[in-house]
């Protein structure tokens, strides 16, 4: 049931493009390199999900594929969360005086390897998602 009077539509429907057209660009150069980047391909996914979710609510339908956008923010968001844990890990170490600095070593050593397996996996499953056009959205409704 939509409850947005029509004069509104174009608006509600048209308040998304920005972030759409954001997501599009960071879709296309997101590498295990650019973490930054694909922290904010995150945050765009969830923010573009919120605003197809109030979209449905105001006009009963939206154009945004909101259940890709999920699984991109969950798939994005376990990568995110496991380098952040890797980057206390050398936090730690370098604020820790450690008798077993190797061990230290090795341990970070394999949380980096991990988590750079981690990313690249993320990255493969959204290469794979089939997006419709641009990929937030659904063609035109």
């Amino acid at each position: 049931t939509k409850i947005a009077p029509a004069e509104l539509r174009p608006f509600i429907d048209n308040a998304s493009r920005p972030s759409e057209m954001k997501f599009e660009g960071l879709r296309r150069q997101l590498s295990v390199s650019r973490l930054k980047e694909i922290h904010q391909f995150r945050l765009l996914a969830k923010r573009l999900r919120y605003q197809g979710e109030v979209q449905k609510a105001l006009l009963g339908a939206t154009r945004l594929d909101v259940n890709k956008l999920e699984l991109v923010q969950d798939i994005v968001g376990q990568s995110c969360d496991e380098w952040q844990l890797r980057r206390r890990f050398r936090k730690y170490l370098k604020t820790t005086k450690s008798n077993h600095r190797a061990e230290s070593q090795a341990i970070q050593d394999k949380l980096t390897e991990d988590v750079g397996r981690s990313l690249r996996r993320a990255l493969k499953k959204i290469a794979q998602i089939a997006w419709t056009g641009n990929p937030a959205i659904h063609p035109k409704l």
